[in-house]
């Protein structure tokens, strides 16, 4: 007989316990599949596909003939990481709150929920990202003998490591995350795994993300609706023309490149938002690479 506090019987919890069930066996699908595409796989993999190892040498280089320079720079990064732990007890134990020692850049929208500042554990954990953020990109600016070409590729790798690890990215070091889950008795969580499931299913066992409704839309309907064939290709892209409209064309085609991040339609959404069928309305020969 289930007690007041028992709610292993509410539909609540068996819609979620049902859920948990189908996400494990989905998963273990998915898990299956990719290790048998895996030992098929015969593409080589290097560890440094960027190259990046000669300019991360020559960094330790730098510092190794200066030793001074790094022992300082640390020096320094502990006394910062002290005082804002200092200040985050006394604010935590009532006391005078005397302000921040870092704060995110004013574009910076990832700390915009007030638990950041009003909960002294994300406060830390937000001002230490940020200090330990700002003293590698410190680091890398004040290293010496490194060619610019050098110098942008470590920029780049350490941008996107400091992006990657911040305490937004992660559900558990998240308030906005954790709060959303309480809220909705984790069923954010779940409708997450469901998305990933969904992805990694798409891709056979590798992750291919969707970015929007893969049924909402239908080729030569919604979608590409000019007619069109492909008429040259190689490993790298595919050469389209577009079937002429109008009884003469000029004689001058156009050759339309869209940047890497767009595909060829969208120039070609539907009738009211294409461009290729308004140009071939106007007598042009249109060719689009994809």
């Amino acid at each position: 007989m289930a007690t007041q506090n028992d709610t292993s019987g509410t539909p609540d919890m068996q819609n979620m316990t049902d859920r948990i069930a189908k996400l494990v066996e989905r998963s273990q699908k998915v898990w299956a599949e990719s290790l048998d595409r895996s030992g098929d796989d015969k593409t080589e993999m290097t560890a440094d596909p960027l190259h990046t190892l000669p300019a991360m040498t020559q960094l330790a280089k730098g510092y190794l003939d200066n030793p001074q320079k790094i022992v300082e720079a640390t020096v320094e990064y502990w006394t910062q990481q002290a005082d804002l732990w200092t200040r985050i007890v006394n604010k935590s134990l009532g006391e005078e709150d005397t302000g921040p020692v870092i704060t995110p850049d004013k574009g910076d929208k990832r700390f915009k929920d007030k638990a950041w500042d009003e909960n002294p554990f994300f406060d830390y954990l937000k001002q230490s990202y940020l200090l330990t953020g700002d003293w590698l990109k410190q680091r890398l600016a004040d290293a010496e003998g490194l060619s610019p070409q050098d110098r942008r590729k470590l920029e780049f790798l350490t941008r996107n490591f400091i992006e990657a690890t911040a305490p937004t990215n992660f559900a558990a070091t998240n308030p906005e995350v954790l709060q959303a889950t309480l809220d909705q008795k984790g069923d954010n969580l779940l409708r997450g795994l469901e998305n990933l499931l969904r992805d990694l299913e798409r891709g056979k066992g590798q992750l291919k993300i969707s970015q929007t409704d893969l049924d909402a839309f239908e080729v030569g309907v919604d979608l590409a609706i000019t007619p069109g064939k492909v008429i040259y290709q190689n490993e790298v892209m595919q050469l389209i023309q577009y079937a002429p409209a109008t009884e003469q064309v000029h004689a001058r085609p156009l050759l339309i490149v869209p940047p890497w991040i767009n595909k060829f339609y969208i120039l070609d959404l539907n009738e009211k938002k294409s461009m290729i069928r308004w140009l071939v309305g106007q007598g042009h020969t249109v060719f689009v690479i994809s």
